[in-house]
């Protein structure tokens, strides 16, 4: 697994924490080689905050599509149709397609996770956790 030096430890020591042990707050950025290494950075991530009671997004990634995650999701979170039917997980499909435009559209995404922060319950949920892959840019 690919570990990331904790944002508030990176200019003074050089240590390292798994990706779901790093603390809520700033944006954090990582790197991967694989669909194995992003499968194995994201799962724990998830996972953690779905048990911890948080609302989370897995963006669009061109190395999964939305069945492959739900599958490895599936296969290490119990009952994780569960998390999807109420709505705490969402997996937001690669394409990016907006059917108006008949193109791909960056904005389209962009609007599709405003439209999900906009209808999450804040009361619900003890946080969010969001991830996107800048490939589906390109």
């Amino acid at each position: 697994m690919i570990l990331i030096k904790e944002a508030k430890q990176a200019e003074t020591k050089n240590e390292t924490v798994p990706v779901a042990k790093i603390p809520m707050g700033p944006n954090h950025l990582l790197f991967y080689k694989s669909r194995e290494e992003l499968i194995n950075m994201l799962i724990p991530f998830f996972k953690t905050g779905l048990e911890n009671n948080q609302f989370c997004i897995w963006g669009p990634t061109r190395l999964l599509n939305k069945e492959d995650i739900s599958k490895v999701m599936a296969e290490a979170v119990p009952c994780f149709d569960e998390y999807t039917k109420t709505g705490q997980m969402t997996i937001l499909p690669h394409d990016g397609y907006d059917p108006k435009e008949s193109i791909f559209s960056p904005q389209s995404v962009f609007e599709g996770i405003a439209g999900l922060m906009k209808s999450i319950k804040p009361w619900l949920y003890d946080g969010i956790r969001l991830t996107g892959d800048r490939t589906w840019f390109e």
